[in-house]
């Protein structure tokens, strides 16, 4: 039995109310991986690409220390 012929019997035993899950996986591993980004999406990584880049903005590397002080500010 070749591949093609266990994809399609597996599919044939998927119930209806599951096969979404399959079609979407199945359009993931067809698509190339090659998402395309909106505007607003290409925007963001631009900025962020900037804000990494720009010693003046405060970055860390502890994510407790991170969350310690955002909660300060809010208090």
């Amino acid at each position: 039995m070749s591949d093609r012929e266990k994809l399609f019997q597996l599919v044939d035993a998927i119930p209806d109310y599951k096969l979404c899950y399959a079609i979407t996986y199945l359009q993931g591993l067809t698509d190339g991986g090659r998402a395309e980004l909106n505007k607003e999406t290409l925007e963001a990584f631009e900025e962020a690409e900037r804000i990494s880049k720009d010693p003046s903005v405060k970055s860390y590397t502890d994510v407790k220390e991170m969350f310690r002080e955002i909660l300060e500010d809010e208090a």
